[in-house]
């Protein structure tokens, strides 16, 4: 089985941004509530995704091993059969894996793990880790050149 976990600057990142938006979203809970009690339920929902994302944060990974695809995002986990696979986008500013599911439907899902996202100002240079684990990710999928 291979694994990836994101860097560190992936968890600061996150780190600040949860921090900031349950910061942000007390403030605002406790301004709305001063002005409605019943607005600052809202504000609660709020602060407990943020909460929910600063923990999920930790425990962000990809795996795969000879039967499935696993990621644990940042607010689902999934795990992919092999065989469903249709499609790995290997580029660490996309990173997404395509499926089929039985019925037909056909999904996807980012490999938070590994993806950079819109964050442009990370120079290209640093994502080769994620780059490599994509591509093995890739190349695992299309084995029996499905994908």
């Amino acid at each position: 089985m291979r694994e990836f976990r994101p860097p560190t600057r992936w968890h600061v990142i996150n780190i600040v941004g949860a921090a900031s938006y349950i910061f942000a979203s007390t403030w605002l809970t406790l301004y709305a509530a001063s002005h409605s009690p019943g607005s600052g339920l809202f504000g609660v929902l709020a602060i407990g995704l943020g909460i929910v994302w600063l923990v999920r944060g930790f425990v962000v990974r990809a795996s795969f091993d000879e039967e499935a695809l696993c990621l644990r995002n940042l607010f689902r986990t999934l795990r992919i059969p092999r065989r469903q696979i249709t499609a790995v986008d290997a580029d660490p500013r996309a990173a997404r894996v395509w499926w089929t599911k039985n019925s037909g439907r056909r999904c996807f899902a980012t490999i938070t793990a590994a993806g950079s996202g819109t964050l442009r100002w990370i120079p290209t240079s640093t994502l080769e880790h994620e780059r490599d684990f994509l591509d093995s990710v890739k190349r695992w999928a299309i084995a029996d050149e499905r994908v």
